[in-house]
């Protein structure tokens, strides 16, 4: 009998010797194991997301702005500071920076660690919406993509060839670089995957001006808002869904934007290679080519009705009333220079400094008997001055005069006064009798004027040496009842910092919406709100936002600006304590 000998080890010790022991006698299974192991190991190393930079970015959301011909100073005072304004108190708000270049804004708002995103993004659309009253026209805050600080990472400029010519053989400028940028560029960068949006700047946009003859249109009686009007309709912006809206294709009207598209698909029409290029994407068979082989190819392919056999040709005039005889006067008005206008220029500019101050008033105009000799209209925006009232002249019944009409424009008139009545009545208002009583009694409450409520200002008496030790604080608040009855409890709320507290100033205001004027005052001392949780008795945390730090003389003439209308000029510097012009 063949016998084999086994290795004979000493007996295991301990439970290392016996793995050991383990482990030679099944050497074979355990290098299975290990390199089973070592395989499992190379393929989670190729599958892990290794970066020689990690992304650390906080919890942010950019708002960019777009300001063509903005100065970066200006960019900053009427764009990016009353967005920052409109950020502040925003919950779990951490820090506002932000960057003004020339024609951008950018307002960085960066929240705390672990903040929602999607819950941030809302919050700031609803203070954009907010903000965007106290912007420059045209200009629409949007925010940048969901992204991290480490988006942004490739910039390039787009430079001209030294040299280099157009098709028309002029240099390239920066108005060419930019539509290059903007309609070759970055339409390509934009499909490219990952990429989330591309920024431009700098360069000029394609801009026309129209300068019109002031003179001209005075003569003609176009207002500037007519010429203005008509520019706006003949450049809408038309293009997708024109036939959807229409219910037809573009014609050869007289509307610039249809006259465009109409010259465009012509162009298409006349060209074979872009017909056979598009005809995968002509979803209402515009470009359609028609074989004429007989008669009925013609008269069925009559897209405009013109060859139906209707009883009226087209020389039969349908709903055109018949002419009837009306009395046209002999002697039509027009506006002219006024070649004496120095004479008068100082009355409109006291006129002016009379509404401003309140001593006089626009009111409704109501009938054509306050039309006088020395009396003031404003008559489609412009100010005017009646020079003159001519004779009376009795026509069917009907009082009429000549006037002589000076404009603050500088221009005069001699209408009609029933035409200029009936100008007022659609489009004027008359300015009041100059009466030191208006504005003796502008202040004054009568029993017309309806209560609002209060404006107060409060002082914390608290003990807590985390509040005692805050030089300028004040609370600023609304009350609808009394302001003593209104902080009997205020040891008890949070909105009082659980304190006493003592009243240092209230307004009774009237005829005034008061929570929208408390409003006004928060965003305005929006930086410098105090930020400080407070435990009510329920042991929930609370977050006052009504307690700002700031001089009592600064709120008090903050409120005088409110009511005068000339807070839009100022902003407070937190820094020096002071309010400086914008």
């Amino acid at each position: 009998m063949d016998t084999k000998d086994k290795l004979q080890l000493p007996p295991a010790e301990g439970l290392f010797d016996r793995i050991i022991q383990f482990s030679i006698c099944n050497a074979i299974w355990v290098m299975l194991f290990v390199v089973a192991w070592i395989g499992v190991g190379i393929y989670s190393y190729q599958k892990l997301s290794i970066d020689a930079v990690p992304d650390i970015t906080n919890v942010q959301v950019q708002i960019n702005s777009q300001a063509g011909g903005f100065t970066a100073p200006e960019v900053e005072q009427r764009i990016t500071y009353p967005i920052e304004n409109a950020m502040s108190g925003i919950p779990n708000l951490e820090q506002t920076r932000s960057i003004s270049r020339y024609g951008l804004s950018q307002v960085t708002v960066i929240f705390k660690d672990g903040t929602d995103i999607y819950w941030a993004r809302q919050l700031i659309n609803q203070r954009l919406q907010e903000a965007k009253s106290a912007l420059p026209d045209d200009i629409d805050p949007q925010m940048s993509p969901i992204s991290t600080g480490l988006g942004e990472i490739y910039q390039w400029v787009i430079k001209a060839e030294p040299n280099a010519k157009k098709a028309d053989g002029t240099p390239y400028q920066a108005m060419d670089l930019r539509e290059i940028q903007d309609w070759i560029v970055r339409p390509q960068l934009q499909r490219v995957p990952g990429v989330a949006e591309i920024n431009t700047i700098g360069g000029y946009n394609k801009t026309y001006v129209v300068s019109p003859d002031l003179k001209r249109l005075q003569q003609l009686q176009i207002p500037l808002t007519d010429l203005q009007t008509v520019l706006t309709e003949n450049n809408e912006n038309r293009g997708a869904g024109f036939i959807e809206e229409n219910g037809h294709e573009p014609q050869k009207s007289t509307n610039m934007s249809e006259r465009t598209l109409y010259s465009r698909l012509q162009g298409i029409k006349d060209n074979p290679e872009k017909i056979e290029y598009l005809k995968p994407y002509d979803r209402f068979n515009l470009l359609k080519v028609v074989e004429i082989n007989s008669i009925d190819d013609i008269l069925n392919d009559d897209a405009f009705g013109l060859l139906r056999d209707d009883k009226d040709d087209i020389f039969t005039l349908k709903h055109v009333p018949k002419s009837k005889e009306t009395n046209m006067p002999e002697y039509v008005a027009s506006r002219k220079p006024c070649k004496d206008f120095e004479k008068y220029e100082h009355l409109f500019k006291d006129c002016q400094e009379d509404l401003r101050t309140g001593k006089r008033k626009v009111v409704k105009f109501q009938n054509e008997q306050q039309i006088k000799k020395g009396y003031y209209f404003i008559l489609k925006g412009v100010l005017l001055y009646v020079k003159n009232v001519g004779e009376t002249i009795k026509s069917s019944g009907k009082v009429n005069a000549r006037l002589e009409l000076i404009f603050e424009n500088g221009t005069q008139s001699d209408m009609l006064l029933r035409s200029l009545s009936a100008e007022l009545y659609k489009h004027g208002k008359r300015v009041s009798e100059y009466d030191e009583a208006n504005l003796e009694g502008l202040y004054e409450v009568n029993e017309k004027d309806e209560k609002s409520g209060y404006i107060y200002i409060l002082e914390s008496k608290s003990q807590d040496e985390k509040i005692s030790t805050i030089k300028n604080l004040y609370k600023i608040g609304y009350s609808t009842i009394e302001v003593k009855d209104r902080i009997k409890n205020a040891i008890n709320e949070p909105t009082y910092l659980m304190a006493p507290v003592r009243i240092v100033a209230v307004y009774e205001t009237y005829n005034m919406n008061t929570q929208k004027f408390e409003q006004l005052i928060h965003k305005f001392f929006g930086k410098v709100c105090l930020n400080l949780d407070i435990f009510g008795n329920d042991n929930k945390r609370y977050t006052p936002r009504e307690w700002f730090i700031v001089p009592f003389e600064i709120i008090e003439r903050v409120v005088e600006l409110i009511i005068s209308g000339e807070i839009v000029g100022y902003r407070y510097d937190e820094e020096n304590e002071e309010l400086k012009l914008i």
